[in-house]
């Protein structure tokens, strides 16, 4: 059995990156005219936007139905697409297995990450969510809503 349609998978990790799992964009809002006492304190939040945003899909075989979030699954080898979702305005990368736009971890974007993401992408075998746990690369509470 082949893997499910990329399309779907790319999809619901974009959807699910932009509008929910990469951090927000925080701008500064000025209306000099008639806030010129309060400017610092107006904010407003953004979500980086799919134009933004670089993807790499491609299809990774896991050892069970669980794909790499671990848990119960089934002992079946199964492919699915994994797709990661770039944000340099965040500096955050998104890893979603499968076609759910479930989040399996966030990993930072600079020199602590970059060695073991580059060597992980040129092989398309992102670790699990166990793996990469170890790494440090987790879902960041603030990002999840």
């Amino acid at each position: 059995m082949g893997p499910e349609n990329p399309i779907v998978a790319v999809a619901a990790a974009l959807h699910a990156a932009t509008l929910r799992d990469l951090a927000a964009i925080e701008y500064v809002e000025r209306d000099w005219e008639r806030h010129r006492a309060w400017v610092d304190a107006m904010t407003r939040e953004e979500r980086a936007k799919v134009e933004e945003c670089l993807v790499t899909v491609f299809p990774q075989v896991w050892g069970s139905t669980a794909l790499g979030y671990g848990g119960i699954g089934g002992a079946a080898m199964s492919t699915a697409y994994t797709v990661v979702v770039e944000s340099r305005i965040v500096a955050q990368r998104a890893v979603y297995f499968g076609r759910s736009g479930r989040l399996a971890y966030l990993v930072p974007m600079g020199a602590g990450a970059e060695e073991n993401f580059s060597r992980a992408l040129a092989e398309r075998a992102m670790p699990s969510v166990r793996d990469a746990a170890l790494l440090g690369w987790l879902p960041v509470a603030a990002c999840v809503s």
